[in-house]
C-alpha cells in the first residue's frame, strides 16, 4: 500500500497518507526540490539529516551543537539477486518526499523501470509527553511495490569514533544486528546501534575503526521490514567548559536501551504521533495553519538540550534544564531571551514542565538589580548568563512569561516562588525609564557608525529615546504583574502597576503618535523617526495574547494597520516589510545580508500580522499567510526557517533555523481572538492532541 499520494508538488494541496483518516494539507516535494533536509532526531537527542536527494547531511547525535558534523552518502541501498547494487539517491531514483514532522514519507522510483521503495523514518515526538519525546533513535520502516525479490541495506558512516576504546554492544535477542560501545579508558562514554526489530532475517556490520553501520536483509513486495538506529551520548561538555548529562541517560543505560525500548512500543508510539497530528488537522484551522504547526516543531529536533544530572550541588529543577537555543547554526546562543518571547509559546502549550524549568533558571540567573539576562551563554554555555545585550526588553519580557505560564498552568505555588523575581525585574525596567515618563527607554550601546549592539530585537539597527516597540513591551508588563499581583493576593502592587500603566499609555501617545500610526521611536534631542515599524502594537498583541485587557484603541488600532497595508505589506508578496517606508541610512539597520530596517523578519512580522487579527483588520490574515507560504512553498524550506527574509525575492537573508518562528503556535489563538487560557482549556485542540499522547 502507497505511504501517501504524490500528485501534486511544490504547493499545499490535501494528501493521503497511511495511519491517518481524512487528507491532510502538506507538501509534496520533488527530492532535492526540497531546500532543506529532514531533521531525524527527537526533542533534546541531536539529529541526523535527511536530504532531498536521499543522502546524509549534518548531525549533532555526539553533541556537537557548534559546529555539527557533516556526514555524508546514501541511507538506503537496493541489492538485486545478481548483486547489482542500486544506492537510491537522485541520479538512481525519481524521489518524492512528504514530510509530517517527525514523520517523513519518501518514494523511491528506481530509474529505468526499477521497483517502488517506500521508506518511512519517524521519532518519538509527543505533545505532553516531554519523556517519550526525548528518546534518541529513530525507527525506519520500508516496503517494495513491483516485482522485486533482493536486498535492502541501510548504511549509516556516522563519521570518527567518539572515544579511541571500542567495544561491542550487545543487543537483546528481540533485535537483530550491530551496535558499538565507545571508552575513555574505563569509563563509558557512548554507544550506537543499528538492528532489524522486526524478526524477519538479515545481518548487520559495524566497524571498530571508524562508526560505520550497515544493515541488509531480504525485501520482497507484501513483506515490509522494520529497523531502528539508537544513540546514547550521555556527556558533554558547553563551550563554557561544564560538562552536562543529556536527560535521556537517566531513562536509558545505551543504545541498546533505547532500541529495544523502541522495538517494543513502535507501533503505539506511532499510532500516538499520527493521533496528535489527527487532532490539528481536524481542528478546523485553515490548511496553512495545520500544516505550519505540524512542521514548526522540527526546531526541537536541531536547536535544543535538556540537560539533568542527580549531584549534590544541582541547582536546577527536579526535571532538569530545558533550553532552546536561538539557532545552533544560524546563531548559537542558548535561550535568547527575545528569542523566546515568540518561540516559547509552543513549548508552554506542548511541554509546560519543560517551559517552568527554563523560567526558574532565568530567576536563577537573575542579577542583584533585578535584571534578567539576555541569555544563558553562547554559543552552547548553559551557565555563563549574558547581560550586554538588549537589556531594555529581557526583564520586561521575563515577567510576562511569567504571567504566561501561570495563565496557561494555573501553577501558583511556583509562582509564588518567583514573585521576588518579578518584582525586581520591574523594578529594574523602572531603572531604564530614563526621563520618568513610565515608559522603558532605548540604550543603544553601539559606537558611533555601527550597528551593534542596538539593544532591542532589531539588533542591527539603533533606535534612540523612547520607542513604540519597546515601549509597549513594557506596558504590556506592567499589565502581566497587575494581573499575577492580583493572584499573589498583593493589592499594593496590583493598584501600582496600573497606576504606572496608566501613566506610560498617556506618555506613549504623547511622543509617538503622528495621528496615523505610532512612530518608530522620540528622542528629545535627535527628534522623531517616523518610520513605520511593522511590529509596533508588540504589548497589544502580548496582552491579547496573556488574555488582558488591550493597551490601544479600537480607532487608533485601524488607523495603524491601515498605514502599515501601505506602507508595509503593499511593497512586498512575502508578507510584511520591517521599517516599510525606512527613514534615513538604511546602512544604519544592518549590511545587505542582515538589514534588519527593510527586510522581513519572519517571527516580528507574524506578530504584527496576528495584532491585525485580533483587531479585526481584514488583510491581516493574509499577511500571516503570506509570511507562512514564503517559508513553505516559495523557498520550500519548512526545515531551515529563517529569521530574515528578503521583501524583493523572499529569498532567505539571515539566521538557519530560527526560535522565534515557532510563534506560528499563537497564530490559531490570534485567528479565534482567544488567549492562552481559553486555547488550552478542556476540549481545545491543544487538550485534545496532549490528551491523544
Amino acid at each position: 500500500m502507497p505511504l501517501f499520494d504524490a500528485t501534486e508538488f511544490g504547493k499545499l494541496a490535501p494528501h493521503k497518507v497511511e495511519g491517518i483518516e481524512q487528507p491532510i494539507p502538506s507538501i509534496c516535494y520533488r527530492g532535492d526540490a526540497l531546500k532543506s533536509p529532514f531533521p531525524i532526531g527527537g526533542l533534546a537527542t541531536g539529529y541526523v539529516e535527511l536530504r532531498g536527494d536521499g543522502t546524509l547531511g549534518l548531525s549533532s547525535i555526539y553533541n556537537s551543537y557548534v559546529p555539527m558534523m557533516s556526514l555524508s552518502g546514501t541511507l538506503l541501498t537496493l541489492i538485486a539477486k545478481d548483486g547489482k547494487e542500486t544506492p537510491l539517491d537522485a541520479s538512481h531514483a525519481d524521489i518524492a518526499i512528504l514530510a509530517h514532522f517527525p514523520v517523513c514519507n519518501i518514494k523511491f522510483i528506481v530509474k529505468d523501470n526499477g521497483p517502488t521503495i517506500w521508506l518511512r523514518p519517524f521519532t518519538p515526538i509527543l505533545p505532553g509527553d516531554a519523556e517519550t519525546s526525548n528518546t534518541p533513535g529513530v525507527v525506519f520502516e520500508i516496503s517494495v511495490d513491483g516485482e522485486f525479490d533482493g536486498q535492502i541495506r541501510i548504511n549509516l558512516p556516522m563519521g570518527h569514533n567518539v572515544e579511541p576504546a571500542v567495544k561491542p554492544l550487545d543487543l537483546p535477542n528481540e533485535i537483530a544486528g550491530g551496535g558499538r560501545r565507545y571508552f575513555k579508558g574505563n569509563d563509558y562514554r557512548g554507544s550506537l546501534a543499528l538492528a532489524w526489530i522486526d524478526g524477519e532475517p538479515g545481518s548487520a556490520t559495524a566497524a571498530d575503526d571508524k562508526a560505520t553501520f550497515t544493515l541488509t536483509g531480504p525485501l520482497k513486495p507484501n513483506v515490509p521490514r522494520r529497523a531502528v538506529f539508537a544513540w546514547h551520548f550521555p556527556w558533554w561538555i558547553d563551550t563554557g567548559g561544564e560538562p552536562h548529562m543529556n536527560r535521556y541517560a537517566s531513562r536509558f543505560a545505551d543504545a541498546a536501551a533505547v532500541a529495544s525500548f523502541l522495538a517494543k512500543n513502535h507501533d503505539a508510539l506511532l499510532k500516538k504521533i499520527l493521533a496528535w497530528q489527527s487532532a490539528i488537522y481536524s481542528s478546523g484551522e485553515p490548511d496553512w495553519i495545520a500544516n505550519a504547526l505540524v512542521q514548526s516543531l522540527y526546531s526541537y529536533a536541531k536547536n535544543t538540550v535538556w540537560v539533568d544530572e542527580h549531584r549534590p550541588d544541582r541547582w536546577y529543577e527536579p526535571n532538569g534544564f530545558f533550553v532552546h537555543s536561538e539557532s545552533f547554526r544560524g546563531c548559537p546562543i542558548a535561550e535568547t531571551m527575545v528569542c523566546r518571547q515568540h518561540g516559547h509559546v509552543a513549548t508552554l502549550l506542548l511541554w509546560p514542565d519543560l517551559e517552568k524549568s527554563t523560567l526558574a533558571a532565568f530567576a536563577h540567573f537573575q542579577n542583584r538589580q533585578g535584571e534578567i539576562p539576555f541569555s544563558f551563554g553562547q554559543p552552547n554555555a548553559l551557565r555563563d548568563p549574558r547581560f550586554h545585550c538588549q537589556h531594555p526588553l529581557t526583564s520586561t519580557q521575563f515577567v510576562q512569561q511569567v504571567h504566561r505560564y501561570l495563565t496557561r498552568t494555573g501553577d501558583e505555588k511556583f509562582v509564588r516562588r518567583l514573585w521576588p523575581n518579578v518584582v525586581d525585574a520591574m523594578k529594574y525596567a523602572a531603572f531604564l525609564d530614563s526621563d520618568d515618563d513610565g515608559l522603558v527607554n532605548e540604550h543603544p550601546h553601539a559606537l558611533t557608525g555601527d550597528n551593534w549592539p542596538a539593544n532591542q530585537f532589531y539588533d542591527q539597527w539603533p533606535w534612540h529615546g523612547t520607542s513604540s516597540y519597546v515601549a509597549s513591551t513594557g506596558l504590556a508588563a506592567l499589565a502581566s504583574l497587575a494581573a499575577i499581583a492580583d493572584r499573589m493576593n498583593d493589592p499594593d502592587a496590583h493598584a501600582a502597576a496600573m497606576k504606572q500603566l496608566e501613566r506610560g499609555k498617556e506618555s506613549f501617545r504623547q511622543k509617538l503618535w503622528n495621528g496615523s500610526y505610532f512612530r518608530l521611536w522620540h528622542d528629545d534631542k535627535l527628534g522623531d523617526n517616523e518610520t513605520c515599524l511593522a511590529n509596533q502594537l508588540m504589548g497589544q498583541w502580548c496582552v491579547r495574547l496573556a488574555g488582558l485587557a488591550p493597551l490601544f484603541t479600537a480607532d487608533e488600532c485601524r488607523k495603524v494597520f491601515a498605514s502599515i497595508e501601505k506602507h508595509n505589506a503593499a511593497p512586498t508578496k512575502f508578507g510584511l516589510i520591517n521599517g516599510g517606508n525606512f527613514q534615513g541610512d538604511p546602512t544604519t539597520s544592518g549590511d545587505p545580508n542582515n538589514n534588519h530596517g527593510t527586510m522581513i523578519f519572519v517571527g516580528e512580522d507574524l506578530c504584527a500580522a496576528m495584532t491585525g487579527m485580533y483587531e479585526n483588520y481584514p488583510a491581516a490574515g493574509e499577511w500571516a499567510r503570506r509570511l507562512v507560504w514564503s517559508i513553505h512553498e516559495h523557498q520550500s524550506m519548512p526545515f531551515d526557517q529563517h529569521c530574515l527574509i528578503r521583501h524583493d525575492t523572499g529569498a532567505p537573508a539571515w539566521g538557519n533555523d530560527y526560535y522565534s518562528n515557532l510563534v506560528v503556535w499563537a497564530l490559531p489563538m490570534a485567528r479565534q481572538k482567544i488567549g492562552l487560557a481559553e486555547f488550552a482549556r478542556k476540549g481545545s485542540m491543544i487538550h485534545q492532541l496532549t490528551a491523544r499522547t
